[in-house]
């Protein structure tokens, strides 16, 4: 009887363990992706982003948005060719340089822009300033209002 509770008791244990790494680290985001009648809808993810700086964290995020929807109800904003270039984030402001496909981004890429815009405000407070380029030219500057 003992071995069994002993045996028990450890696996309990082991699994708490278990789920605790796993999930330590986990952050909900949001994205949001147009849907077929026009609207903007909001997905919510978790990401794993343990131990990782803002630039880092804002390199994933946008990366997972560029990949588009997981519902599909809903649509992608960008070509599924587009991707970061690169991604600087630097007191307070975030250069992202996406490649030339994001032109022919769904309705337009100033749309998309301001999509892109609210996530990354809602999702990282500390990003105060947006400067958007497509292969190296300045489409977007945006800033958050004090």
């Amino acid at each position: 009887m003992n071995k069994i509770v002993t045996v028990v008791c450890l696996v309990t244990l082991s699994s708490i363990a278990g789920f605790d790494y796993y999930y330590r680290g986990q952050i909900r985001k949001t994205f949001e992706f147009k849907t077929e009648e026009g609207t903007v809808a909001v997905e919510e993810r978790l990401m794993n982003l343990r131990g990782e700086d803002e630039e880092i964290a804002l390199q994933r995020y946008v990366e997972e948005w560029l990949y588009g929807p997981l519902s599909p109800e809903l649509l992608s904003v960008f070509p599924s060719e587009t991707v970061v270039l690169t991604l600087i984030y630097r007191d307070g402001t975030m250069y992202l340089n996406v490649s030339e496909s994001a032109v022919f981004a769904q309705p337009d890429i100033f749309t998309v822009g301001q999509i892109l815009e609210r996530g990354v405000y809602r999702n990282f407070p500390t990003v105060k300033n947006i400067h958007l380029f497509v292969e190296g030219h300045e489409v977007m500057f945006s800033q958050t209002h004090p």
